[in-house]
């Protein structure tokens, strides 16, 4: 099993609920949520540890980064549920119960700190009904 940072395992919690709020998570939607977290982070004054996942600080591309991160999360943490037809970025990830039950077991052991940027990027994300809302929320926190 891989030893993730406190920083990885929050950000794998905060897809866990954005899943459990009823949303597929592709690539797209994982690069727009590490963007958020990474803005939650910095409003709380913590460092980015994310910066290395984005080309330019953009969000709205699969970048190597985050190609990177979900390979060594996949198997572990996360699980590739299906493809989409048509699509240039064909997968849908979720995380199935005994995952998102290891990830919550790790995500009790990290910092107050973190565990509130992934509950307000929670009640960030909860006003969005769809993943278009989650597009149009990371423009709007540019």
């Amino acid at each position: 099993m891989t030893q993730l940072s406190p920083c990885t395992l929050a950000f794998l919690e905060s897809i866990r609920r954005y899943e459990i709020m009823g949303h597929e998570c592709s690539i797209a939607e994982v690069t727009r949520l590490a963007w958020l977290f990474n803005k939650q982070l910095l409003q709380a004054g913590m460092q980015r540890p994310f910066t290395t996942l984005f080309s330019n600080d953009q969000n709205d591309g699969a970048s190597p980064g985050i190609r990177l991160f979900l390979e060594s999360v996949l198997g572990t943490y996360l699980s590739e549920v299906r493809a989409i037809s048509g699509d240039p970025e064909p997968r849908v990830f979720g995380i199935s119960q005994r995952q998102g039950e290891l990830i919550n077991c790790h995500f009790e052991t990290i910092s107050p700190d973190l565990k509130t940027a992934v509950y307000d990027l929670s009640r960030v994300i909860d006003g969005y009904e769809s993943p278009y809302g989650l597009a149009v929320l990371t423009e709007t926190k540019n």
